[in-house]
């Protein structure tokens, strides 16, 4: 199967909605271009950019410049995807000041 936008946005309301942790997590921004990643991300590196050629091929990127991936695997797209919002949440937790067991909390 091709990989497509509207393809990938269904997958991963699929993955999303079946998981607790990634319930409220939105699929990384996509584009054509890895020149995109700043209008799309909004910050100069750090969250990740899914990059659909015309072939299908999927392109993951960390700041314009950084490929972390190419692959025309849906599933390893959706992999790399929900990497990255469990590794947003965990900083957003962190950020937050932590939580869990060794904080005084269950």
């Amino acid at each position: 199967m091709q990989i497509s936008a509207y393809t990938l946005k269904r997958a991963w309301h699929q993955v999303a909605a079946g998981s607790d942790v990634l319930d409220d997590a939105m699929l990384p921004p996509t584009g054509t271009s890895p020149d995109q990643y700043e209008q799309h991300v909004g910050e100069r590196h750090g969250r990740l950019f899914l990059v659909l050629d015309e072939d299908g091929t999927v392109r993951g990127h960390i700041g314009p410049y950084r490929e972390v991936f190419v692959t025309q695997d849906l599933d390893q797209v959706l992999y790399f995807a929900a990497e990255d919002a469990v590794r947003a949440l965990a900083e957003h937790i962190a950020a937050r000041g932590g939580g869990g067991a060794g904080r005084g909390r269950p």
